[in-house]
């Protein structure tokens, strides 16, 4: 949880951007193009399934929320080494997003049923997100999750 706690702390609360953001820190490279697109490397360092949530509605160590470049941006934003790892963590958001929206339920019980279903009882450990990309519980699953998925 202090991982986690971290995170929350340095998240944003909106989606305004301003220049101060445009430069290197701790999740990565984030500049703006001839353009006015903004490109931002998803951070490394995001291990849990808040981790990721908090960096896509909130933004994490001053980066812009992930949201807010999809709506804005589209995939421009996303620089070409990143669009895989993008696209695995769309599985989270999009099943967050369904739970609270579709479902009615609440964002952190969504969340801590996520991170519990990770838990492996046979190992006594959590399994990696890799693991939770492929494995999202069937309740959370939206329809395009059931789907063949772009790559957009």
């Amino acid at each position: 949880m202090g991982s986690d706690t971290a995170i929350a702390e340095g998240a944003i609360a909106d989606t305004a951007i301003d220049n101060s953001i445009l430069e290197k820190n701790d999740t990565g490279e984030i500049s703006q193009d001839w353009q006015g697109i903004i490109h931002y490397s998803l951070a490394k360092e995001v291990t849990t399934v808040r981790g990721i949530w908090v960096e896509y509605v909130k933004g994490i160590n001053g980066g812009p929320p992930v949201k807010f470049l999809e709506e804005k941006f589209n995939h421009r934003w996303r620089l070409k080494n990143q669009s895989s790892t993008y696209n695995r963590r769309k599985r989270i958001y999009k099943a967050i997003e369904y739970a609270i929206n579709v479902l009615k339920l609440n964002e952190e019980d969504v969340i801590e049923e996520l991170e519990k279903y990770r838990y492996d009882p046979i190992e006594q450990k959590k399994r990696p997100m890799y693991w939770l990309y492929d494995n999202i519980p069937s309740k959370f699953k939206p329809n395009f999750l059931t789907t063949t998925t772009t790559n957009n």
